[in-house]
């Protein structure tokens, strides 16, 4: 079951990131057939929907998935933002406060000043949705001086 977990959720972040090819070659299939107008939409509901079943023993597979459901926070489309503020939420649902760390790397992106404010707004829910699970107070107020910039 975990290499399958971690095929999955390594390949829905290739294709996120329109590396088509790198995908065929994890899913070992010779064609994808994905939608222009809901093709990221959906890839996203799926990754919410594989975070909502794993739960917390999956989530370390699916954290590397988390910068790339992040990025189309900015997408053109509503329902793709839409579809990434709930993947990237219950990422950080299914992760345990212990696991935090492994989050840092995607939310310490996503507050670059360089990204755009709907990024930084999502990271910062996400923050305080982790802060406010048990025991993520504490985890989030030891790095926090490493995400927020000086």
């Amino acid at each position: 079951v975990a290499h399958a977990l971690a095929v999955a959720s390594n390949a829905l972040r290739s294709l996120l990131q329109a590396r088509v090819e790198e995908a065929k070659l994890l899913l070992a299939v010779d064609e994808l057939h994905l939608s222009p107008f809901d093709g990221d939409g959906a890839l996203l509901g799926a990754l919410r929907d594989l975070a909502r079943s794993v739960g917390v023993q999956g989530a370390p597979f699916l954290v590397r998935a988390m910068l790339a459901a992040l990025a189309k926070i900015d997408d053109k489309h509503a329902a793709t933002r839409t579809a990434a503020a709930s993947a990237s939420e219950e990422i950080v649902a299914a992760s345990e406060p212990f696991a935090f760390e492994a989050l840092l790397p995607a939310l310490r992106a996503a507050l670059d000043p360089k990204r755009s404010p709907a990024l930084k707004l999502q990271a910062l829910r996400l923050l305080e949705r982790c802060r406010g699970s048990r025991d993520g107070e504490v985890a989030v107020a030891q790095r926090l001086p490493q995400l927020l910039p000086a």
